[in-house]
């Protein structure tokens, strides 16, 4: 009789995933990536920031560099005030920076910073901007400075309003410098002033 029923008793053989085994396994990789999606995400948001932070010192470090050579500050297009209206790194500014002698404004041809990204336009931009995406305002990620061109070491409040004109309140400093992260509708100011 045991004969008879080992005989009747099959056995099953595991060869491969069943459907069930299989469905399990596809869920648990979906959540896995659920969770490491943000996580990916937020590191990058974190490397460009540091990578803009990085760079705005550079290009402050780059103007007192600039000022050190010269004992001025660049002259800006139209008689702009450099102390109040806030100068985009473009143009003039940029080349002037990037070693080139644009107007007379770096005879000696010193190259004070080499930018990491340019958009399309030749501009120097910070990590923030994205090429794919289209350009809404024709500034996105674009540095500006400003210059203590009273020379008593104070930078004073923007007339515009943070994040596109700061300083909200007075810095002591000779040149501060800064970018607005557009991207995701936050305008978050990065400033070689700030912390």
């Amino acid at each position: 009789m045991k004969k008879l029923l080992q005989k009747q008793v099959r056995t099953v053989s595991s060869d491969g995933f069943t459907l069930i085994e299989l469905l399990v396994v596809i869920a648990i990789m979906g959540m896995l990536m659920g969770m490491l999606f943000p996580a990916v995400a937020s590191a990058r948001r974190h490397a460009r920031r540091t990578a803009t932070i990085a760079e705005i010192k550079n290009i402050e470090l780059a103007w007192q560099r600039y000022y050190a050579e010269y004992r001025r500050w660049p002259s800006v297009f139209g008689g702009m005030n450099p102390e109040i209206f806030p100068i985009p790194v473009m143009g003039t500014i940029a080349k002037v920076l990037e070693g080139e002698n644009e107007n007379g404004q770096n005879p000696k041809k010193f190259r004070f910073m080499s930018f990491k990204d340019h958009n399309e336009a030749g501009v120097p931009v910070s990590p923030f901007f994205f090429r794919q995406s289209p350009v809404i305002n024709p500034l996105q990620s674009v540095y500006f400075c400003k210059f203590d061109t009273d020379f008593d070491n104070k930078i004073r409040p923007g007339m515009g309003g943070a994040p596109f004109d700061p300083p909200d309140n007075e810095v002591d400093a000779s040149v501060i410098v800064w970018t607005v992260d557009e991207s995701g509708g936050k305008n978050e100011l990065f400033g070689s002033w700030e912390e």
